[in-house]
């Protein structure tokens, strides 16, 4: 009798925490290691469209873009000479923007981190092939990395 309450209040408690509130919005906190870049303006794209969504300046290091995402899309966020990729969906997002790029914060953001670190820029995945305006490459960081 004791374990059958115990694991009714142990069902009860993960429905509870499951049921959580899901962030009705975004908001992307992003620093930049390069000094030079305050005062300039970083853009954040979709990068199905190459729509520009919003922009910002550069502050003390720093950025800030909040909004509402309908649904989870890759963005890009390019300040040049940098660009990194990321996927946009409500929450909280940080992201550091440099010689290496991290981001963090959501699920979908902290997946993408681990594949990025894992295996490299979008593992095999070709990016100038879908917008043919990628400047450099990044085939040093196509290998996977996993033997490391």
């Amino acid at each position: 009798m004791k374990n059958s309450n115990f694991f009714l209040l142990a069902v009860t408690a993960a429905t509870v925490v499951s049921c959580g509130t899901h962030p009705s919005s975004y908001t992307i906190n992003g620093t930049v290691s390069d000094t030079t870049l305050n005062g300039n303006k970083v853009y954040l794209t979709d990068m199905a469209s190459r729509n520009v969504l919003d922009s910002a300046v550069i502050a003390n290091g720093k950025f800030t873009f909040t909004g509402k995402a309908d649904t989870a899309l890759i963005c890009q966020i390019q300040s040049r000479p940098y660009r990194m990729e990321l996927v946009l969906e409500n929450g909280d997002i940080a992201v550091e923007m440099g010689e290496t790029d991290k981001r963090s914060g959501t699920p979908l953001n902290d997946s993408f981190a681990f594949v990025y670190v894992r295996y490299g820029f979008f593992a095999e995945y070709d990016y100038r092939q879908t917008t043919g305006n990628y400047a450099g490459s990044r085939k040093h960081q196509y290998a996977d990395k996993s033997s490391d």
